[in-house]
């Protein structure tokens, strides 16, 4: 067959994929803009935020940046004794990208794998 039937052929079939991901997009907005406008939604939160206790969210974020530090620094730890030349923000990227990976995954699945091939990209042995 001729390389213009086929791509002819592939122009006039739907792409299921984009069909499939423009739905997704569609729904997500529909329950954001749902969220937004309902009786208890966004306009709900933000009426709530007067109501919080500063010293409680200073903590909070205070946590969530000393365990992404501690983190790194167990990674870094583990790996500048085999790898000298190895750098705090190497193993800074490699937490992040961890806890963004499980964070997006089901059951919070991909965190590790995806350490372990950044690391690899970054010439530490997986073994």
């Amino acid at each position: 067959m001729p390389q213009a039937v086929e791509d002819e052929k592939r122009k006039k079939q739907i792409d299921w994929k984009k069909i499939v991901s423009i739905v997704s997009i569609l729904i997500s907005l529909g329950i954001l803009f749902y969220f937004c406008i309902s009786k208890n939604g966004l306009l709900a939160l933000l009426g709530q935020l007067r109501r919080f206790k500063a010293a409680w969210v200073v903590l909070a974020v205070s946590c969530m940046f000393g365990d992404l530090f501690l983190d790194a620094c167990l990674i870094y730890l583990f790996t500048k004794d085999t790898n000298p030349g190895y750098r705090f923000r190497f193993a800074l990227k490699v937490c992040l990208a961890g806890h963004f990976y499980s964070a997006i995954t089901p059951f919070q699945s991909g965190g590790q794998p995806m350490q372990i091939y950044l690391m690899s990209r970054q010439r530490i042995d997986p073994g």
